[in-house]
Order: structure tokens, then C-alpha cells, then sequence
């Protein structure tokens, strides 16, 4: 997915926006066909027109509105899954660090467990020696 969630709100917010301007022109024009039937002026035609026009583009915003929604909430749910990842993974490597860190305290102690019994080997060739 290319977009990431705050593209998906920006663009949600432009069109939010867009809806509003849309929904505006749609009174107006209606005040202008309520107008122009009282007054029987015959520019009804034009402001029918318009009213239409406005009214497709609007339903073609929502439509935009709500896959962006669909959208957005897609990326919510990829970005809680994400996390989620993350927080296994973060468990995992600390198991295996914990792992890590015992066998390197088992080296150690091998390591001391060695040099004591050289050592005590050395000190009882030397004592055999005398």
C-alpha cells in the first residue's frame, strides 16, 4: 500500500472540504430555483442544470469519502499489526539475548572450570617433580 494514513486523512480532509463547498452550492442554487419560481424568471432551466451537476459530483465525493475511509481504516489495521510484529519481534530478541547471555556465563565458568584443573594438574606435576 502507497499511501500512507496521513496522505489517506489529508486527502479525507480535502475532500470533507470539497463536500462542504459542494453541499453550499447545492442551497444556493436551490434558493435560486425557490427564487426564480417566485419571481417566474426562466433561468429554472440553468439552475436545474447546475443543481444536477453539483448533486453527481457530490454523490461522486462521497463515494471518494468512503473508499478513502475504507481505506484509512485498512492502513489502521495494517499499522496495529505492525506493532504487534514488532512487539513479537522485540520478545524474541530479548528471549535470545537472555539465551545469548547464559551460554556466555556457561563459556565462562567452562573457562574457569579449565583453568583451575590445569592449574591443579600443573601443581601436582610440579609437586611430583620435587
Amino acid at each position: 500500500q502507497s499511501s500512507t494514513s496521513e496522505d489517506l486523512e489529508a486527502e479525507l480532509i480535502e475532500l470533507y472540504d470539497a463536500l462542504d463547498t459542494k453541499d453550499a452550492r447545492i442551497r444556493q442554487l436551490e434558493e435560486e430555483i425557490a427564487a426564480a419560481k417566485e419571481t417566474g424568471k426562466s433561468n429554472k432551466r440553468s439552475s436545474n442544470k447546475d443543481l444536477k451537476k453539483c448533486q453527481q459530483q457530490l454523490k461522486e465525493y462521497k463515494e471518494a469519502v468512503t473508499d478513502l475511509e475504507a481505506q484509512l481504516q485498512e492502513a489502521q489495521v495494517d499499522r496495529k499489526l505492525l506493532i504487534q510484529q514488532m512487539a513479537d519481534l522485540g520478545e524474541e530478541v530479548d528471549a535470545q539475548k537472555a539465551e545469548l547471555a547464559g551460554q556466555q556465563e556457561r563459556i565462562v565458568s567452562i573457562q574457569q572450570q579449565s583453568e583451575d584443573a590445569k592449574k591443579i594438574q600443573k601443581d601436582q606435576s610440579d609437586s611430583q617433580y620435587r
